[in-house]
């Protein structure tokens, strides 16, 4: 008979991978470094869960009838793995949208494109004192072109230093 908290934990495996797959999408069940991951996890998780739920001398137990009293290896309750699972994909997943957060292109804020747009006005006798090198600030603003140093604009395969 299956208690709820083997119910729990069929479930919490299913709902992280359905949320990977249908929301998320970050291909991470795809991956042979997230499966390599979860098996390194799982194998420091078997000694400590062992010891912590042995039956000869149990630091935590569950209530009876809550589980499905199957216990692999060293009177492990299956369940655990499931909530690890669980909790290893879902954790990973929180690091991967924090990772491609970081990566998302900042916006420029309206005073910086007034800024670059003010800067780009540069009268012709002064050009030359204005060099990329000397206005650190143009390296912030996106798709700032500089009059005077064409090609050296980002993505133009020149140095904006």
């Amino acid at each position: 008979m299956a208690g709820s908290y083997t119910i729990a934990a069929l479930c919490a495996p299913v709902l992280v991978g359905v949320l990977e797959v249908k929301v998320l999408r970050t291909g991470l069940l795809r991956r042979p470094r997230f499966w390599l991951t979860l098996a390194i996890t799982l194998g420091f998780q078997i000694p400590v869960d062992g010891w912590l739920t042995k039956l000869s001398a149990p630091i935590v137990s569950y209530r009876t009838g809550v589980s499905s009293g199957v216990r692999w290896p060293w009177d492990i309750p299956v369940e655990d793995f499931g909530f690890a699972i669980a909790m290893i994909t879902f954790t990973v997943l929180v690091w991967e949208l924090s990772v491609r957060k970081a990566r998302e292109p900042a916006v420029p804020s309206r005073m910086a494109v007034r800024v670059a747009g003010f800067m780009n006005y540069i009268p012709p006798r002064s050009k030359k004192s204005f060099t990329h090198s000397n206005i650190p600030f143009l390296r912030l603003v996106n798709g700032y072109r500089c009059r005077a140093c064409p090609g050296l604009a980002p993505g133009d395969g020149g140095s904006l230093a």
